[in-house]
């Protein structure tokens, strides 16, 4: 079965009408070290976000926010070194900002870890020598994104 608006681009062919524009994914922004030091910031905020969450849980929630915080304080020290190498200077810590409800955070982190996931993986191939820990940085949000999932699954 062919997808809908392949089959109407299709069509359009057929009909001899003007294709229309196809819209574009959204590129990420070129790799440069401030683009760096933003990827350690969001990485230092979910660490920072996880760990206040997992201080209002108990039980399996609570370990698995914990095993969050600590996968994005890992990504985080390696976006410092990176940040390091590309500037000479460590990078600024982030503003710590509350968290609200539960339900709420868990949605926001997953829409933040999947949308961050495919930006370090559109950054990769631009990041030269970093391209690998950039991508291992993609496919760690993407992990992240998959639990957070099942935590809000767990939590409505």
């Amino acid at each position: 079965m062919m997808d809908p608006a392949r089959e109407a681009a299709v069509w359009a062919r057929v009909r001899g009408e003007q294709p229309q524009e196809q819209p574009q994914a959204p590129t990420a922004s070129p790799w440069s070290a401030e683009t760096a030091a933003a990827l350690y910031q969001a990485e230092a905020a979910a660490a920072y976000t996880y760990q206040r969450l997992a201080g209002r849980c108990r039980g399996s929630l609570r370990r698995s926010l914990l095993g969050l915080a600590q996968e994005a304080a890992a990504q985080r020290r390696s976006l410092e070194a990176v940040v390091y190498l590309l500037q000479g200077t460590r990078p600024p810590q982030p503003r710590q900002e509350p968290c609200g409800g539960l339900a709420a955070a868990l949605r926001d982190a997953f829409q933040r870890e999947a949308s961050g996931a495919e930006e370090a993986f559109a950054l990769a191939p631009q990041a030269g020598i970093h391209g690998e820990t950039i991508c291992r940085l993609g496919k760690s949000r993407e992990a992240r994104a998959r639990t957070l999932f099942c935590l809000v699954r767990s939590v409505l």
